[in-house]
């Protein structure tokens, strides 16, 4: 019995997969992503996946040839793909409310580890989960970095809605 991973393992989101492949396949990533929908469709999922993606060392190798579309995923087997799977690359930062709310201190903490370069990754990623629940300070203060974003780095927000 095999297991989908990737971008394969996203069932039914068609088109943003889509459009995260293009972004990968053309280098033109934006600076902020927004993942919205309701609970349990994949939002933090495909925010990893696409995190695997734009740091997989074989797919950057692969890009140079211009793969076929279908073959843009993370390989899930380079140093960097087990890294971010298993929650451990120091250039994927995952914020998530500590109760019910995101609070400044967690975005002023977020903020001194982007005030620094990325580590080994070719970008960094920053998944800030249920971006609705931070409070007005917090909220404020991340629009600064949304504003004026650190060098190859990828903010996505996921919220249950805009």
């Amino acid at each position: 019995m095999t297991t989908a991973t990737g971008f394969n393992a996203i069932v039914g989101q068609d088109t943003p997969i889509r459009l995260l492949k293009t972004f990968i396949r053309n280098g033109t990533h934006p600076h902020a992503l927004l993942f919205t929908g309701d609970e349990g469709v994949g939002k933090k999922t495909t925010a990893t996946t696409f995190a695997m993606a734009c740091n997989c060392l074989t797919l950057q190798s692969n890009l140079r040839r211009r793969p076929p579309f279908d073959a843009i995923d993370a390989c899930g087997a380079c140093a960097s793909c087990k890294k971010i799977a298993n929650n451990h690359h120091p250039d994927v930062i995952h914020v998530a409310p500590a109760s019910s709310v995101l609070r400044i201190g967690q975005i002023r903490e977020l903020l001194n580890i982007l005030a620094l370069k990325p580590n080994e990754a070719h970008r960094r990623v920053v998944i800030v989960a249920e971006a609705q629940t931070m409070n007005p300070e917090a909220g404020n203060a991340l629009l600064k970095v949304l504003e004026e974003p650190p060098d190859r780095t990828l903010l996505i927000l996921t919220a249950p809605q805009p």
